[in-house]
């Protein structure tokens, strides 16, 4: 079972490194800003066709 707080806070300093707001992320990823919301607060987890997205 994946530390939903790790990645939740992984997620925020990678996107916050980047100077990206969860808007821009989200577009990046074509997803909402409220679900990039919900991953850093650990209220939701990114599927793995979402990390391959952002992970390239």
């Amino acid at each position: 079972m994946p530390n939903h707080y790790v990645t939740g806070s992984a997620i925020r300093r990678l996107r916050e490194k980047r100077r990206l707001t969860q808007a821009q992320l989200a577009a990046a990823l074509s997803v909402s800003d409220k679900t990039v919301s919900k991953w850093e607060t650990a209220r939701g987890c990114p599927t793995q066709a979402a990390l391959r997205v952002g992970g390239g």
